[in-house]
């Protein structure tokens, strides 16, 4: 069975798809992903076969970037239908991201069935505008307003396969993670004064190391392939910007988080949601500087039994199994 997955411009509409691609080891996978996005060089380092097209996004705001990117759809959309005719694939799966609009489009159009599977509590537009056009749609969680099956969030394999951001002291480990693209606003937050206290691995995107933090016990990584689960998995606390993919795989771990999403954003949504069911700090971006930071890590790490509550709360957030559920769905349609 030929599968095609598509998602990308962020880390968080690929995990998921990979996640599936584990469960279904046996069939043919083609990831169709951005040209500049993050998600190539990890795709491939899971050995599956990737191609970029051309990306537009929708905006609900005018902006002159909307001429330029309906022009962008319009290729991206004949880049998918001569892709699907020469592929031929039996099914296309998308677990968000604009770059699978058009490439849902094309399916329908081609017949072939599509899967779309919404992560967000608020569903969002790229999902909105695929659905109409997709055989089968799931979401995460029953709170997001969208006629679906809730299956949960599917979680790749978190098992450490690497063994190189070890710490040679007992301190803490605090990991700061902005996403797949990194977060400019997140890595103003990170201070040399925190390194005092706790180890730091700071995924800092390709805004890099902006604060020019030296000290021995801080790590600054632009992107973390396989050693991302590694540094999931040491970490005491996390701090993170709102996508569900991290947070799906963070409630696995069952690890405490400090969430900062981004402002006036569907992640604000997804924030809230951890937060009311106390398996999160939320903390706002707005008016937050590197000591208020600093202050609520600090804060954190000298209550051992709120740090606990978060842990075994945020376990309880994901359905399991979800991977092998969607597996199933994707195998039905043989």
């Amino acid at each position: 069975m030929k599968i095609i997955l598509s998602g990308g411009g962020t880390i968080g509409s690929v995990t998921p798809l990979l996640a599936i691609a584990e469960k279904l080891p046996q069939e043919d996978f083609l990831f169709i992903g951005t040209k500049f996005g993050p998600e190539k060089d990890l795709v491939i380092s899971r050995e599956i076969r990737f191609q970029a097209i051309s990306s537009g996004k929708f905006r609900r705001y005018f902006s002159f970037n909307n001429f330029i990117d309906l022009i962008k759809i319009k290729i991206a959309f004949w880049q998918s239908i001569f892709l699907l005719i020469k592929e031929k694939p039996q099914v296309i799966i998308s677990a968000g991201g604009f770059v699978s609009v058009p490439l849902i489009w094309a399916g329908w159009v081609l017949r072939i069935p599509g899967i779309i599977h919404s992560q967000d509590i608020k569903t969002g537009l790229a999902i909105k505008l695929m659905k109409p056009f997709a055989r089968i749609t799931t979401k995460a969680f029953s709170d997001t307003k969208l006629n679906a099956k809730v299956i949960g969030n599917p979680v790749r394999s978190l098992q450490v396969k690497t063994n190189i951001l070890n710490f040679q002291n007992k301190k803490p480990i605090i990991l700061i993670t902005g996403g797949g693209i990194g977060a400019l606003a997140l890595n103003k937050l990170v201070s040399k004064e925190l390194c005092d206290i706790a180890n730091v691995i700071h995924i800092t995107g390709q805004e890099k190391n902006i604060n020019n933090i030296k000290h021995p016990d801080y790590r600054a990584y632009e992107f973390l392939k396989q050693e991302m689960i590694e540094a999931m998995t040491i970490a005491d606390i996390v701090v993170t910007r709102a996508g569900l993919a991290t947070i799906t795989e963070l409630a696995v771990l069952g690890k405490p988080i400090i969430i900062i999403p981004i402002p006036h954003s569907h992640q604000e949504d997804n924030a809230s949601y951890f937060a009311n069911h106390q398996a999160a700090i939320y903390l706002k971006q707005n008016n937050l500087t590197p000591e208020k930071l600093d202050f609520e890590i600090k804060k954190l790490l000298a209550d051992q039994h709120k740090m606990q509550m978060l842990a075994r709360n945020i376990k309880k957030i994901n359905k399991p199994h979800a991977a092998e559920t969607l597996a199933k769905i994707v195998q039905s349609l043989q």
